[in-house]
């Protein structure tokens, strides 16, 4: 628990209350809120008292916050630290204060006395409940490994759109802005105030859903297993929180069942957008679908021929083999294997494209009709298909889907100089410091090779298995891009490997 302190060059300091920051993944914050829940009256004072006493006490000015760890079951607090500047969370206190903190700073700075010197002036304007959540590109499902990439798709949650609650976006990108390996993968700070904490709550949720982000991995997703998890909904959590219950919050989305219908309108979506560009003559070129002659012309056959691809999970879910059948009229039957038995549905899709992007009208079943948002992302090895749908609720059909549509094997017929060798990767972009292997050595299984510097931390690239050093691709202080090979491993039966 922090406490937002001020204090200027006349000797004044006061707190503009407290925040909650319990929630935390590799000790940085993730959600953030104020007031705490939960904390006593008689704590939450004495706490602010001793943070103001503690500036005061080395003629402190400016922004700063005391930081304090609270023992619930005794209600005992302990000074941790202070940091002598303005917090990636301040807006919560911006929020239930009303106040602009930054304009305090720069008051304070011209030598100004602080806009209010009175704690219990301050203590009178604190309304309602604010919540922020820091909206990362990362991969939870990794170890929230910081990722990178094109914002081919941003589209914030709409302000207007949440009653009374208001909502507040914090960024520094915008669409087409690349989220680079050199600065901290934050693409934005999303905060919600409401009157009470259980509006702020619901309504973080909304704003969650409604955020749509598309060329990069984000934790989205993830910030709404956590603010609609039980005991964080109860308040009061501790810093163990990821801790008890991260393995469950990241993996909730893999063990639920992919709902069929968003198997279907992701295949749907990749083939209509293929067919719009054969139509207009353009080519895709790299994508995953770009070098198939004979086996793609039968999606376009009036007799509605069918092809048979694989279509996975972001995030490395198990791939299904999607039967799509493209009719004359424009519609799809498309089957969807499941455990039980496969589900065959009736798609009517059409393309939108306006300047905000590219929107699908889809008729699932002759019966629901509902809009997808749709970005679609070519690679080499797979195409990704990115849906945000719209009141698609009744279809089992989610707010936020991205497929990988892998490319069938015909694609790398004839392809040469593929090494066979085991292939070490870097597991996210970054600088080389250290390379801690030559051509000619022999590793053991999990034996670090390489370190590799990303986001202000290193990471120990390890050997996937025993082998030789065959080849090493990179050096010190060079920069390397995700999924990089580092490193060749050779591995055969006239390799003698150490004991």
């Amino acid at each position: 628990v922090e406490f937002q302190i001020f204090g200027d060059h006349h000797g004044n300091a006061v707190h503009l209350a407290e925040r909650d920051c319990s929630v935390q993944r590799r000790h940085q914050k993730v959600l953030e809120e104020a007031p705490a829940p939960g904390l006593p009256h008689d704590v939450r004072q004495s706490m602010g008292e001793a943070a103001v006493a503690a500036a005061k006490a080395v003629g402190y000015v400016g922004a700063g916050t005391v930081e304090f760890l609270v023992d619930t079951t005794t209600n005992e607090f302990f000074f941790c630290e202070m940091n002598t500047r303005l917090q990636v969370e301040h807006p919560v206190t911006e929020m239930i204060t009303g106040l602009d903190l930054v304009e305090w700073q720069l008051q304070v700075a011209a030598g100004g006395k602080l806009p209010i010197v009175e704690q219990a002036e301050i203590d009178d304007r604190l309304s309602g409940h604010a919540i922020e959540a820091r909206v990362y590109a990362e991969n939870p499902g990794t170890g929230f490994l910081p990722a990178t990439g094109n914002l081919r798709k941003l589209r914030e949650p709409p302000a207007d759109a949440f009653g009374d609650s208001t909502v507040r976006v914090d960024t520094g990108v915008a669409e087409g802005d690349n989220v680079t390996m050199f600065y901290d993968p934050m693409i934005s700070k999303l905060i919600v105030h409401s009157k009470d904490r259980a509006t702020a709550l619901r309504d973080l949720n909304l704003a969650l859903r409604s955020y749509q982000v598309a060329g990069v991995p984000t934790n989205l997703s993830f910030l709404e297993r956590c603010a609609s998890h039980p005991a964080f909904m109860e308040g009061g959590i501790s810093t163990s929180f990821l801790d008890d219950h991260g393995e469950a919050l990241v993996k909730e989305a893999d063990l639920s069942p992919t709902p069929p219908s968003a198997v279907a309108v992701a295949a749907a979506a990749m083939v209509l957008n293929r067919n719009e560009a054969s139509r207009r003559g353009l080519n895709l070129p790299g994508g995953a679908w770009g070098q198939i002659g004979a086996s793609w012309r039968a999606f376009d056959s009036a007799q509605g021929v069918a092809e048979t691809f694989a279509i996975e999970t972001d995030g490395g879910g198990s791939a299904v083999d999607v039967e799509v059948r493209h009719h004359s009229d424009g519609t799809f039957t498309i089957t969807v294997p499941s455990e039980d038995e496969a589900t065959t549905q009736h798609v009517e899709a059409t393309f939108k494209t306006t300047a905000e992007g590219t929107t699908m009208e889809v008729v699932l079943d002759k019966m629901h009709r509902f809009d997808v948002d749709v970005s679609i992302e070519e690679t080499q090895t797979e195409t990704s298909v990115h849906l945000f749908a719209h009141n698609a609720t009744d279809t089992g059909l989610g707010p936020r889907h991205v497929y990988n549509v892998v490319a069938p094997k015909a694609t790398f017929q004839g392809a040469s100089d593929v090494s066979s060798a085991p292939l070490v990767k870097a597991v996210m972009p970054g600088k080389i410091v250290r390379v801690l292997v030559e051509v000619g050595d022999v590793v053991e299984a999990d034996q670090p090779l390489v370190i590799l510097e990303a986001m202000k931390m290193e990471h120990v690239i390890k050997a996937n298995g025993p082998g030789c050093v065959s080849a090493v691709s990179f050096a010190e202080g060079e920069i390397v891009a995700d999924g990089a090979i580092l490193v060749e491993l050779e591995v055969a039966d006239e390799v003698e490997l150490a004991a």
